[in-house]
């Protein structure tokens, strides 16, 4: 059977290659959102969790780093860790969810081959609480847990700058 195509089905298709290239260039991109000032900085997470049997320190540093497009970037660093990955940031209120966007190279695996989290994925939120003039903030663990045995919900992540 032969098809042929008409002026208008040329200018459909036309026009769908078109859609799908702005739609490419507009679609959002890690860091394309705006938060407010008042969450720009370091925010750091020492996790200790004792010792191993060879009396190894069980320490590991989770150090969020946000800038003013709203990219973050989340160093795990420690025993038996060595990641970095590149975050998406949302914010609604006082609450900011920091989402899983990929490694610091770009990809969606560890260097092990690995899907530790989905593209999107709230690693976890943190949330700003004033008290007599100081903030204070309060993490909700989601997808990126240190430690099953921890409280999900704890004053965790402490402000360095």
């Amino acid at each position: 059977m032969k098809r042929s195509f008409s002026f208008a089905t040329g200018r459909y298709f036309a026009f769908l290659i078109y859609f799908a290239i702005c739609s490419a260039f507009l679609s959002p991109q890690a860091g394309d959102a705006q938060i407010s000032s008042d969450w720009l900085g370091i925010f750091q997470y020492d996790y200790y969790g004792g010792r191993t049997r060879g009396g190894s320190a069980i320490a590991v540093s989770y150090r969020l780093s946000l800038d003013d497009n709203a990219a973050a970037r989340l160093e795990v660093t420690g025993y038996q860790s060595d990641q970095s990955y590149i975050c998406d940031v949302s914010e609604e209120g006082t609450r900011l969810d920091i989402r899983f966007h990929s490694y610091k190279n770009g990809d969606l695996v560890n260097q092990y081959g690995v899907s530790q989290y989905k593209p999107g994925e709230v690693l976890f939120a943190i949330v700003a609480e004033h008290k007599n003039g100081r903030a204070q903030f309060i993490t909700f663990w989601q997808g990126m847990i240190p430690d099953p045995a921890l409280p999900r919900k704890g004053v965790y992540f402490i402000k360095r700058q």
